[in-house]
């Protein structure tokens, strides 16, 4: 594993304590994955062009953004296609594409 990563617990919505383990409303163990950012004051080179890119278009680094920090290049190629498939001309509409991106997004129970 990443030394940028560890599990942990998760003792968020809803788990409990129960001798010594975190353990979630549904009885099971949440185990969730604990990355290390590099926040945008210590970024240099090209994750600090990311995050002045990031800022530029939404005024903040958000931490969609933050968790591939560790790894600056795969921040950068993830952006360049996220711009290419939601600004680039198409024949969908950025309406209709971000309809889809939020459709998709709800199939996988992920908020972003």
């Amino acid at each position: 594993m990443s030394p940028s990563v560890r599990l942990t617990a998760d003792r968020s919505q809803g788990a409990r304590r129960n001798g010594g383990r975190a353990v979630g409303p549904d009885g099971l163990w949440w185990l969730v994955a604990y990355i290390r950012t590099v926040p945008p004051e210590e970024s240099a080179g090209t994750l600090r062009r990311e995050y002045a890119r990031a800022r530029g278009r939404a005024g903040k680094v958000w931490n969609i953004l933050r968790v591939m920090s560790p790894n600056a290049e795969t921040l950068a190629a993830s952006m360049a296609l996220y711009l290419q498939v939601m600004h680039a001309p198409s024949p969908l509409t950025r309406a209709v594409r971000e309809m889809l991106a939020i459709v998709v997004s709800q199939a996988n129970d992920c908020h972003y």
